[in-house]
């Protein structure tokens, strides 16, 4: 019975795995054999394959930060940001496909399920790997510590006091903005801190991967460009509006006068 239940859970898992590995090794043939639009069974399937790609997304993300010490519950705000993007994303594709084609909005999303949720994935896990050697060996004593010592008074602690009260005068939009600035790994000394590019760099490159996608699927050589520059559009508008925004409410927000009040009496209790 344990071996039937067993069976029953990991078989989704190697199918959900072995798709993956076929989206990112050889997106055009997996989009000629895999894909048919307009099949609901299919998309259903590519659906099931992005909420698998979010779910172990998710866990690794959590893993990570546990690894590394810097994460708490608030983590999940990075993922409501991925899954806006994703939104944006399909919408530009949309109307850039409809120039060279009649394909639908529901056959967008179809197209986009696998290579979005591919690229999340597999950012999550090379940043897992990435904070489990570091985790190895900071435990080993081979590297010093990864972390701003808290008690120690410096840019940092400014920095982080700073976070704390966006992070309450803010509310949820602010939240979902700093998370998708990678805000945690902010707590990480250079060059450690430079794995929350990891996830950002990968899922944009499988936005590559989505253009071939959607090439080979509408069989259509101009869709190429029109999706990547739509990739290219909504990675660069979603930078550019985030960081306009937190600076934006860095200086208009009472946080900036309170900040360095904030960050000496951190600097005090810890």
């Amino acid at each position: 019975m344990l071996k039937f239940f067993g069976l029953a859970f990991l078989r989704p898992v190697w199918r959900f795995l072995a798709q993956w590995i076929s989206v990112s090794t050889a997106p055009s043939t997996f989009a000629r054999e895999r894909i048919r639009l307009g099949d609901s069974l299919n998309f259903f399937n590519a659906a099931n394959f992005f909420v698998y790609a979010i779910f172990g997304a998710v866990l690794a993300e959590v893993t990570t930060l546990h690894l590394l010490d810097i994460g708490d519950l608030a983590e999940p705000y990075y993922w409501l940001f991925i899954l806006l993007t994703s939104v944006t994303f399909v919408l530009l594709s949309f109307l850039m496909v409809r120039l060279v084609s009649s394909s639908s909005l529901k056959d967008v999303l179809h197209l986009s399920f696998h290579p979005i949720g591919a690229g999340v994935f597999r950012g999550a896990a090379f940043a897992l790997v990435a904070a489990t050697v570091v985790a190895l060996l900071a435990w080993a004593g081979s590297i010093p510590d990864v972390k701003y010592d808290p008690a120690e008074f410096n840019k940092h602690a400014f920095q982080t006091a700073m976070y704390d009260c966006l992070h309450e005068e803010g509310g949820l939009f602010y939240r979902i903005l700093a998370t998708g600035l990678q805000e945690p790994y902010t707590r990480l000394k250079p060059p450690i801190d430079l794995l929350s590019y990891l996830r950002p760099i990968i899922t944009v490159l499988y936005l590559v991967v989505a253009a071939r996608i959607f090439m080979a699927a509408l069989r259509k050589p101009l869709v190429f460009p029109l999706v990547l520059l739509a990739a290219l559009m909504v990675s660069g508008t979603t930078m550019f509006a985030k960081k306009a925004y937190v600076s934006w409410i860095s200086e208009h927000s009472v946080c900036a006068t309170k900040f360095e009040a904030m960050a000496n009496d951190r600097t005090a209790e810890s």
